[in-house]
């Protein structure tokens, strides 16, 4: 499992170096993006071939129970930030959302890859939000697929100014 922290090559210094301190504390990698953040999430899921913990550069980390999840429910995506729910449980894929900490199984990497270009070309609002949540959802609905919504919530963003529209 490759684990790994997404910022943007615009986003403000506080937020690079919070991706430094998650990724030593989680012993992980920075993926610094220069372009969409659908096309980011793709490229890390590429590179890194392999499951992914994926954490948003906006997070400190509550509770380091990630892996006791990920080693029971390995085949399914898990969101550690998830503030709908007040108990982990189960949630319909279509009902997906906050990127802040996601564990994505290989197969469901690849499937986002493979849904990468439809979703650009046939939902091109949502691509258009610069929101890979939407794209995660759009994959996780199309394949009927649930995840794990973990509560309490194992991070928790910081109140900083969004970047999702660099």
């Amino acid at each position: 499992m490759k684990k790994v922290v997404m910022t943007f090559n615009k986003a403000p210094e506080q937020r690079r170096n919070n991706a430094e301190v998650i990724a030593n504390l989680v012993e992980g990698e920075v993926y610094v993006g220069n372009t969409h953040t659908c096309d980011n999430l793709v490229n890390i899921l590429k590179e890194a071939n392999d499951d992914v913990l994926l954490f948003e550069d906006d997070v400190h980390i509550l509770n380091y129970g990630f892996d006791s999840f990920i080693e029971e429910y390995s085949d399914i995506p898990i969101n550690f930030y998830y503030p709908r729910v007040d108990h982990t449980t189960f949630v319909n894929g279509n009902n997906y959302g906050y990127n802040q900490c996601v564990y994505i199984p290989k197969a469901i990497g690849k499937k986002i890859i493979n849904n990468l270009d439809y979703f650009k070309a046939h939902m091109s609002y949502f691509y258009r939000t610069n929101n890979h949540a939407n794209l995660i959802r759009y994959t996780l609905g199309k394949a009927r697929q649930d995840f794990l919504a973990v509560s309490p919530a194992l991070v928790e963003p910081y109140n900083w100014e969004s970047t999702i529209n660099g």
